[in-house]
C-alpha cells in the first residue's frame, strides 16, 4: 500500500473513531442538538487533518511539502474521516436508535408545517423521505459532507504546512 495512502487512512480513522465516540455520548447524553459541542466535535476534524498533514510532512518528506502533496494529503485523510463517520451513521440510524430516525423525520414535517407548508406537501415529502432517505442514503451523505468540508479545510491547511524545498548550490563554484 502507498505510504500516503497508508499515513491517511491511519490518521484519518483515528480522528473519525475519536468524533464518532464524541458524538455518539452526545446521543447518550441527549444532547445531539447542542450546537457547542458539535463544534468542540468538529473542532476535531480539522485538528485531525492538520496533524496528519503536518506529521506526514515532517516525518516523511523531510519536512517539506508543497501545496499539492499537501492538498492531497488533507483530502485522502478527509476521506478516511468520511468513511468511519458515514459507518458511524449508518449503525446509529440502522441499529442504535432507529427512533433517532423516526424523531428526525418528525421535526422535519414540524418544520415544514411551521413554514408555511400545507399539510399535502409535508405528507409528500415525508413519504418521499421515508422511501428514499434510508440510513445508507445517509451515510453517503455524510461521506460527501466530510470530503467537502474537509476540501475547504484542507485549503487553508495546506497552505500554512506546505513548505518548498530550497535548492542548493554546488559547492564548486
Amino acid at each position: 500500500m502507498n505510504l500516503q495512502l497508508k499515513h491517511t487512512w491511519v490518521y484519518g480513522s483515528v480522528t473519525g473513531g475519536i468524533m464518532a465516540f464524541l458524538l455518539f455520548l452526545t446521543y447518550l447524553s441527549g444532547s445531539m442538538n447542542n450546537a457547542t459541542l458539535n463544534f468542540i466535535i468538529y473542532m476535531f476534524f480539522g485538528i485531525g487533518i492538520f496533524f496528519s498533514v503536518k506529521h506526514y510532512r515532517d516525518h516523511y518528506r523531510n519536512g517539506f511539502l508543497n501545496f499539492g502533496s499537501a492538498l492531497g494529503t488533507a483530502l485522502l485523510t478527509c476521506m478516511a474521516i468520511g468513511m468511519v463517520g458515514a459507518v458511524y451513521n449508518y449503525l446509529l440510524y440502522k441499529y442504535l436508535a432507529p427512533s433517532l430516525w423516526e424523531q428526525m423525520l418528525a421535526e422535519t414535517q414540524e418544520q415544514l408545517l411551521t413554514g408555511g407548508f400545507s399539510e399535502e406537501k409535508v405528507e409528500l415529502q415525508s413519504i418521499i423521505m421515508k422511501n428514499y432517505m434510508t440510513p445508507a442514503i445517509l451515510a453517503l451523505g455524510v461521506f460527501f459532507y466530510s470530503v467537502l468540508l474537509g476540501g475547504v479545510f484542507s485549503l487553508g491547511i495546506a497552505a500554512m504546512l506546505r513548505r518548498q524545498e530550497i535548492p542548493t548550490m554546488p559547492d564548486n563554484l
